[in-house]
Order: structure tokens, then C-alpha cells, then sequence
């Protein structure tokens, strides 16, 4: 086949024996026992988390009916969750299905490629008989539960047969193209009716069907329908280079399903894209986008629904297909930058791709920068580091958070964003997206409700003010009426916050701040069993009440350092001490609360941290 060079790849692999032995061993060992029923129901994966803790639970192949808590350790049963275990079953089934075909073209074993006609037929032959369920009728897929899932798993099996098809039959090739993806291209086709993720992954894998099977009519449908890539990427990625949900997991995700089709047409030596030019210079400013918003350990801002702790380190492999497909130094400079903190082996898409690069001991640094287009800022010096989110683009995986922050001081990042769980999980509902939850003031202890000016229009980040140490932010009706603007500021080790609410009514206002660390009070207090009941208060506990009617200064001790945060004082107000959950109900943190009650309301609080 195209593409690879198959005589170098098989000496990479030789000289890192560990990578091959891992997947031909993983690979060996689950083909050996694969099986699956068309009368197995697939399901929604965000099902597969604890009912007690809200943790993931662990997959096992070989076990279906009875899970395990990855955190708490409690088993768990249920329908949805034998569901969501057959939709990892089958997409672990096709994943086995990219490897064997590599494996094949490299060994030239036949049990790999009987394994690929395996799946294929028993997808193929069963394609009507499948049941799915999901959340919401418009997500639903054919038989991984979701067309999400589909859409994913769809461009696996694309992946493993186009690494094998040259030792495939043109019957089983078209059997397969007419029995099954094209089936899979109608329905993506369908259901891509919006500017978002899962249409963008639906539209991808039914152009990557296209692409392999050189079906023209697929391909253009794919590329420019209404809602098709270049609509997509066109309308959904802001002029920063941001895809517009503003999670960076998301933005991973939806340029993980364009990075791999680009590849695809690269190994196949398709050029029938008249926009080609304009779809790589949008795909490669995706790629840089996360290099603007990362802090100098490499962690990156992480607003709205993403996993804990976003960082470089994960995403190796997302800049390996950078590299793959641009010849940008800031991508090397990255996968440089994490040899030389991590060394970790090769991936597999380095070796297939032959990609080559030094180590470096620092990341690429853009400093301060405005991001007015994506709503966010991020303000840099020496030592401290402010990220600012001013407004909501979309409601589509956002939280009510309007106005946080992240801060980060020598390189720590001491504040961040929690991102979310899985969607049906507890913790996600009552506590990750909930305003309570996020650096921001929440009104009468309720979520930020929006007052929209027009359909799908969110409150926006007004800029008033920027340069590279101050960003003045205003964004219009978050709560009904309420205005928000804040003043921040960063000077040496210094954060300087003027947080203005305006309002047409008297409020009940609590200005809220997480910190990693122990906190430590060096003032008298009271021991209070709730300020609130619910919309994410429910979740507060150990809660220290101190008056603020003088200013309050409260330490963070944080390994190496500790960061004071001077709260200026209010007639009035009352600074609560909370702890907190994170990620699981076994996953704590600290945080303090400031509430005052007014209609005009200015807190000024001061962050400072010095090194022990």
C-alpha cells in the first residue's frame, strides 16, 4: 500500500522491541478470544462510572456483568452499565482490527488478517440486527451504542484495513464497503445536522469512508454539505485557532478526527480537495492553539467539560500527527521538550511515520496573549501566570463559568480548572458544572443562569482593557440583569483582582477561590455545617466561617511554597474556609468563599506567593 515505508518500520520496530512485543502481545491475546453476539446492546460509554464514588470503572474483556471501581474498588451491575462495557467491548474490538492490520504487513501472519474478516463480516452480516441505546435520539449510533462511538470505531477498522488491503479480496472489499460503510456514511450524513463535535467526527469518519473506497459521491458530501468539514471547521474554529466549545479535550478530540483523515489522504494519495491549503492552515493553527494557552510546566488552561489535568504529556501523540503532517519547529520543539522531561518510548504512529526530532529542554513560550475571539486571555511574567475565561461562545459543553480563572506561580500551577467525569455520573451533575464549582462569584446560590441577547447567543468577553501584565473584562448578563467586570493584574509574584457585579437588585454574592495546598487560618472561627443546600453547596463540607470585616489573609501551604490570599475588607462580609470535592467524591481540595449582599458589589483580593 502507499504511504508507509514498510522496510523502515520493520527496523524501528526491531530497535524498539518493547512497543512491538506490547501490541503483538495485547493483539495475540484478545484476538485469541474474541467474541461477540449481535444480541448484546450497546450502550453510552459515560455509563461506565461508580454509582458510589462517581470514579471510572475498570474494563476487562473477559468480564461482563460485574465492574469494579477504579477508585472506591465497590462493584457495580446494571443494564447500562453491561451497555457501556459492550460499547468498549466493540471499540477495543476494533482498535485490535488497526493493529492486526499493521501486524499483518509486517509479519505476514494470517491469523491477523483472519481476524480483520472476523469483525468485518460479523459487522457486516449483523448490521441490521444490532440495538444501541442513547441519551438523546439524535445520538444515537448502530452498534456501539452512540454515532459517536461509531464515527470513532468506524475510522479504526478504515485504519487496520487500509494498512492490509493489499492482501484482502476486491469481494470482501466491496462486500464490506456496501454492506457496511456505506450504510455507516448515510447515517453520519443524517445525523450531522449542527456545528459541533460529534458532527464534526460523524462528517470525518463518513469522508474517510470516501477517501478509501475512492467513492466521489461520499467525499463531497462529506467535505461540503451543509455541516460538512469545511463548514465545520470554517464556522468552528474561532480566528484563534480555538475550536469553539472552548474545552481543550474537545479541541483535541474533534483535531484527532481531521489529523487522521489528512494522514489518510496523505498514505492514499488523494488530492481532490480543491480547499486542501485552507483545511491544513486551519488544522495546523488547531495545533498551535494549546501551545498559546500552556503554562510553563506544561500544563494547559482547562475550562468546560475536559478531563483532570490537561497537559502536554498527554497529547505526545497529537503532535507526533502534527509533525506527520507540517513542518512546524514548534511542534518538534514540543515532542523535544517531553523526550527530555519524560523520555518515553516511541509511539506507534513515530514509528509508522518515521518521525524525527531533538530533544529540547524547554517548551515553545508565546507569552502573554488575548484571545478575544475565544473569550479567554492569558497574562505571563517571570514567575506568575493568569488565565482569564471572559465569556461563553457556546452552551455545548460549557460550564457556568463565566469569569474564572487559573494561576499558576513558578512554574506550579496552584489553581485550575477541574474539567468533568463521565456525563451520568454524580459528581459531573451536582458539583463539576456548577458555578460553585469554578474562581468565579456565583449569585443567590444559583448557577449562572445567561440571559441570551438572541438565540444561541451567550454572554461575551468584552475586552476593555489588555496589555501583557492587565486585563480589564466585562461580560453582560450572566445572571439575569447582572453584569460582571473584572480588573486583573499581575506584578512579580502578585495577583491583583478587582471583581465588579452590578445588578438591579440587592444580591446575595460569594466570591469563590480553589487552591491546591493545606489551608491555614490564622484567625478565630466558627464551625458551620452549610451555607447553602443545593446547586453544587450541598457538596461543601469542614466549612470555617471568619469575619471579614477586616481584611482576611489566608495561606495556601503548597510543598515548596505558600500563597496568601488578602481578601480587602466589607462591612458585613463573612470569608468561609470549604473544603471540597474534585474529580471522585474520594478527591478533595480547599477553597475559600467570600459572601457579601448587594446590588453593586467590588471584591479586591490580592494573591501572592513566596517560596519557602
Amino acid at each position: 500500500m502507499t504511504g508507509y515505508n514498510w522496510e523502515k518500520i520493520i527496523k524501528d520496530f526491531n530497535d524498539n522491541s518493547r512497543i512491538y512485543d506490547s501490541i503483538k502481545d495485547n493483539t495475540d491475546k484478545f484476538i485469541s478470544s474474541y467474541y461477540d453476539s449481535a444480541e448484546w446492546k450497546a450502550g453510552w460509554g459515560h455509563d461506565f462510572h461508580c454509582d458510589y464514588c462517581s470514579g471510572a470503572l475498570i474494563f476487562d474483556s473477559d468480564n461482563r456483568g460485574l465492574y469494579k471501581c477504579s477508585v472506591c474498588g465497590k462493584e457495580n451491575t446494571g443494564d447500562r452499565k453491561d451497555w457501556a462495557w459492550t460499547t468498549s467491548y466493540r471499540g477495543t474490538s476494533c482498535a485490535y482490527v488497526k493493529y492486526a492490520g499493521i501486524l499483518y504487513s509486517i509479519t505476514k501472519q494470517h491469523k491477523y488478517i483472519d481476524y480483520i474478516r472476523k469483525v468485518m463480516n460479523f459487522l457486516t452480516d449483523n448490521y441490521d440486527k444490532f440495538e444501541s441505546f442513547a441519551p438523546n435520539l439524535r445520538f444515537l449510533g448502530r452498534y456501539t451504542g452512540t454515532g459517536l462511538s461509531d464515527a470513532a470505531n468506524t475510522m479504526s477498522l478504515l485504519y487496520g484495513i487500509d494498512a492490509a488491503q493489499d492482501h484482502l479480496t476486491k469481494a470482501e472489499l466491496n462486500k464490506w464497503h456496501k454492506g457496511f460503510f456505506t450504510p455507516q456514511a448515510d447515517m453520519f450524513d443524517f445525523f450531522a445536522n449542527k456545528i459541533y463535535n460529534i458532527p464534526l467526527w460523524q462528517k470525518v469518519s463518513e469522508a474517510n469512508i470516501g477517501v478509501f473506497f475512492k467513492d466521489e459521491v461520499i467525499i463531497k458530501r462529506a467535505f461540503y454539505s451543509r455541516f460538512g468539514i469545511m463548514d465545520q471547521l470554517r464556522r468552528g474554529v474561532t480566528k484563534d485557532g480555538m475550536w469553539f466549545e472552548t474545552s481543550t479535550g474537545y479541541h483535541f478530540f474533534g483535531l484527532a478526527a481531521t489529523a487522521e483523515l489528512l494522514l489518510l489522504c496523505k498514505r492514499n494519495e488523494v488530492s481532490c480537495i480543491p480547499e486542501y491549503d485552507e483545511l491544513m492552515k486551519i488544522v495546523e493553527s488547531q495545533f498551535m492553539f494549546p501551545l498559546k494557552i500552556m503554562f510553563k510546566n506544561g500544563c494547559i488552561a482547562n475550562p468546560c467539560d475536559s478531563g483532570l489535568d490537561m497537559d502536554i504529556f498527554k497529547y505526545q501523540n497529537a503532535y507526533v500527527k502534527a509533525c506527520a503532517l507540517f513542518d512546524n519547529a514548534y511542534f518538534k520543539q514540543v515532542l523535544g521538550y517531553i523526550k527530555h522531561k519524560q523520555n518515553p518510548p516511541k509511539t506507534l504512529d513515530e514509528i509508522l511515520y518515521g518521525i524525527e526530532y531533538d530533544e529540547c529542554d524547554h517548551l515553545p513560550e508565546f507569552g502573554s496573549n488575548n484571545f478575544e475571539d475565544s473569550y479567554c486571555a492569558i497574562l505571563k511574567n517571570d514567575v506568575t501566570e493568569l488565565y482569564l475565561k471572559t465569556g461563553i461562545k457556546t452552551i455545548c459543553h460549557s460550564h457556568p463559568d463565566v469569569m474564572t480563572m487559573e494561576m499558576a506561580f513558578y512554574g506550579d500551577l496552584v489553581s485550575k480548572d477541574i474539567g468533568s467525569a463521565g456525563y451520568s455520573s454524580q459528581i459531573f451533575y451536582e458539583w463539576q458544572h456548577k458555578t460553585i464549582a469554578h474562581n468565579t462569584v456565583i449569585i443567590n446560590q444559583t448557577d449562572q443562569t445567561y440571559t441570551p441577547v438572541g438565540e444561541g447567543i451567550w454572554p461575551e468577553g468584552i475586552i476593555e482593557y489588555y496589555d501583557d501584565t492587565h486585563i480589564i473584562a466585562k461580560s453582560k448578563n450572566v445572571y439575569e440583569c447582572v453584569d460582571y467586570m473584572r480588573d486583573m493584574k499581575i506584578d512579580g509574584n502578585k495577583v491583583y483582582d478587582i471583581f465588579n457585579i452590578k445588578a438591579v437588585d440587592v444580591l446575595d454574592l460569594d466570591y469563590v477561590f480553589y487552591c491546591k495546598g493545606k489551608c491555614i487560618i490564622d484567625y478565630k472561627y466558627e464551625n458551620v455545617d452549610k451555607i447553602g443546600n443545593d446547586e453544587g453547596y450541598q457538596h461543601l463540607f469542614d466549612i470555617k466561617k471568619i469575619d471579614n470585616s477586616s481584611a482576611v489573609t489566608i495561606k495556601f501551604d503548597i510543598e515548596d511554597k505558600i500563597v496568601y490570599v488578602t481578601v480587602e475588607p466589607e462591612e458585613g462580609s463573612i470569608l468561609y474556609v470549604v473544603n471540597s470535592y474534585v474529580n471522585n467524591f474520594n478527591d478533595t481540595r480547599q477553597g475559600i468563599i467570600v459572601r457579601r449582599k448587594s446590588k453593586e458589589e467590588t471584591y479586591k483580593v490580592t494573591y501572592e506567593c513566596v517560596m519557602k
